[in-house]
């Protein structure tokens, strides 16, 4: 079992999430991908700055997916937002 990681930010001023960005690591459980997907978000926060988030109410959300490998190719089996 491999999990990925997909990062979305956005705007709730503009009502819009423009940025997707799916991190080239594959983890090992539930609990790894979770931990990273708050630390990622805090880590972009940072760097947005406080400014920008407030000028422009930037969220994020993050989901963590479980793949199954089937002949060497990932599908996606379930889904959870955070």
């Amino acid at each position: 079992m491999k999990i990925i990681l997909t990062l979305i930010i956005c705007s709730a001023l503009n009502d819009t999430c423009d940025f997707i960005w799916t991190k080239d690591t594959k983890f090992p459980d539930w609990n790894s991908c979770m931990r990273q997907g708050y630390n990622d978000s805090l880590r972009a926060m940072d760097i947005m700055g406080a400014d920008y988030v407030n000028k422009n109410q930037m969220y994020i959300k993050f989901a963590c997916k479980e793949m199954v490998t089937e002949n060497n190719e990932l599908k996606k089996s379930q889904e959870t937002d955070a």
